[in-house]
């Protein structure tokens, strides 16, 4: 048996038990693996407790088993070389044990999609090699001021589970190796901390759907962060203006600030944002403006939500030079007048969705050229003093 890498697959833990029990004897002879183990997919039951004996081993990885039952393996105790457990996509629950702080030589903790609940224990606070940290898609609660202390984090998920409290430059600011953060689908509260922006290798960060409120934090890139690519901050109560200086994040390909309470007009400087693909302010209560003529400079952008923004006047002609637009939402605004024929130049659009404007006159028949537009899109067009070509 190659002793490198210990796997099993399409069975059960009995199988694991089996391979225990009669290839790796004598005990001495199992003590000294310390290569990968994992498992996948079809396993049923409760890890088994002879996994014990494999104390040397570096990295543990279980995954893909919904039929996993009991909670975080305590056999993981005595494997103190160990700097990987990747324990994801199976149904182990209850709390994370006090111990797991004990586990100091431990870089990569990936816990996603369990049933795992309750507050984040505090010896976690001793893991202070951890780099990689996924807790996402659990139920875990309480605030995470546990992890201010580790300096090492790179990649941090906390999505779908139920933390609270807030978030302040201190915590942050401690993060000075962090390349992506998602806290999203949590009950976050207070302000976003303007660290975060200052942290010089974060490329995402992902706060959408928690109760952050306040104004954004204004971007420094003197001595802060030009590599962020994603910025999705919607589905909070965040107030003020969007800061001009947001427009120095040049290399941001995704920005959502869509289902805030932001309000004035957007600036300008975010047409410095030319590798934006995916822009999306939809439900803010902005100053009436027309269709920001910034965009014309944006020439990446391949989604545009601006629904329900207040928006007046027309739809401009330079919409149909955005050669890489897929899909437009300028739904539930007070746009006026005819849909301009340029648009028939956008041929790579898909979804285009003027419904409750105040457009008047015939949809154009060139649109019909754009193969790439659905029915169901063009059906969107119909509004109250609209005659469709279909």
């Amino acid at each position: 048996m190659n002793h490198n890498v210990l796997c099993t697959s399409n069975g059960s833990f009995w199988n694991i038990q089996n391979i225990l029990h009669s290839y790796y004897r004598p005990p001495n002879d199992i003590m000294n693996i310390h290569k990968p183990f994992t498992a996948s997919t079809f396993l049923v039951g409760d890890l088994p407790m002879e996994l014990k004996f494999f104390m040397n081993l570096e990295q543990f990885q279980v995954f893909n088993n919904p039929g996993i039952t009991g909670g975080f393996p305590a056999f993981l105790k005595d494997m103190s070389n160990i700097n990987y457990i990747g324990l994801h996509y199976c149904e182990l629950i209850g709390p994370l044990p006090a111990w797991l702080g004990d586990m100091t030589s431990l870089k990569s903790l990936v816990l996603s999609n369990n049933n795992f609940s309750g507050e984040l224990p505090s010896s976690m606070a001793d893991l202070v090699q951890l780099e990689n940290l996924y807790l996402d898609d659990c139920n875990f609660s309480g605030d995470i001021q546990v992890l201010g202390s580790l300096a090492q984090l790179e990649n941090v998920v906390l999505e779908d589970n139920e933390f609270t409290g807030t978030m302040d430059d201190d915590l942050v600011g401690t993060w000075t190796n962090l390349k992506s953060f998602d806290a999203s689908h949590n009950r976050f509260q207070g302000t976003i901390p303007a660290a975060f922006f200052q942290l010089s290798n974060l490329r995402i960060l992902d706060l959408h759907q928690n109760n952050f409120s306040g104004k954004m934090p204004v971007p420094s890139i003197s001595n802060g962060n030009s590599a962020l690519e994603v910025l999705t901050l919607n589905v909070n109560s965040l107030t003020g203006s969007v800061p001009s200086e947001l427009g120095q994040l040049v290399n941001l390909q995704q920005l959502d600030l869509s289902n805030n309470k932001i309000t004035s007009t957007l600036p300008t400087t975010l047409g410095n944002l030319v590798n934006l693909q995916y822009f999306y302010v939809a439900q803010n209560p902005f100053s009436a403006a027309e269709v920001p003529t910034f965009l014309s400079k944006m020439t990446a952008l391949k989604e545009v939500s601006l629904k329900d923004t207040q928006l007046v006047d027309g739809i401009p002609d330079f919409i149909g030079r955005m050669s890489s637009l897929i899909m437009l939402d300028l739904d539930d605004n007070r746009l006026q007048g005819s849909i301009p024929d340029t648009l028939a130049n956008a041929r790579n659009l898909q979804y285009l969705l003027l419904n409750r404007n105040e457009l008047t006159g015939i949809v154009p028949a060139s649109l019909s050229s754009l193969s790439k537009l659905s029915k169901f899109a063009l059906l969107v067009l119909c509004a109250f003093n609209l005659v469709h070509f279909l």
